[in-house]
């Protein structure tokens, strides 16, 4: 009789862990379904790519033009590492306008005229120029924004320089910390006249 208790005291409390461990999983599934942190939630997935406003048009060499851009990450926008913004007539670096918002740093950068390595390092609204042989970004104009949790919105202050005349296409691109890469999309096409 000892022995049918011990075992009914072994099966009853092996009842109530496995209650309690199924009660704690049903608790765990109803924060977010996994017991990952938001970033490691986000791991594997691919920032997504806005739009580009204005989408085309065009301006004389010179002129101020805003374009306002957005990229998004379904892990939150915390989630993105680099927002890039490409002019020019092809995907190349070189000799085009490859902008790039840093959002983990909170820095702005221009690739340099060989399209081989990033200039500035300048946080949005400080008091820098950023420019190469083909155009100029005020720094201290730049607005960075999120409009939602997944969203990074920047408007870049932008006057293209004479020598980059002709016609421009506009790309978006975007990095997450993870390494995920977009492609360079075309959103659009400019004119500098």
């Amino acid at each position: 009789m000892l022995e049918g208790l011990k075992q009914a005291t072994r099966t009853k409390w092996t009842f109530v862990l496995l209650a309690v461990g199924l009660a704690a999983l049903l608790w765990l599934s109803s924060l977010g379904g996994s017991w990952a942190t938001p970033s490691t939630k986000a791991q594997g997935t691919i920032p997504c790519l806005g739009t580009i406003w204005p989408s085309s048009g065009g301006a004389s060499a010179g002129t101020l033009v805003w374009f306002t851009t957005t990229w998004c990450h379904s892990g939150g926008w915390q989630e993105l590492k680099w927002c890039m913004f490409h002019v020019g007539a092809t995907k190349a670096q070189a000799h085009n306008v490859f902008l790039c918002y840093n959002v983990q740093s909170n820095k702005l950068m221009i690739r340099n005229n060989d399209g081989t390595r990033w200039w500035g390092g300048y946080a949005p609204g400080s008091a820098h120029i950023m420019q190469n042989n083909q155009a100029l970004v005020d720094c201290s104009q730049v607005i960075v924004e999120h409009p939602g949790p997944n969203w990074v919105k920047v408007t870049w202050p932008i006057r293209f320089k004479s020598a980059f005349r002709g016609q421009k296409n506009t790309y978006l691109k975007a990095k997450d910390k993870w390494n995920q890469v977009t492609a360079m999309l075309k959103k659009g096409t400019w004119v500098i006249y």
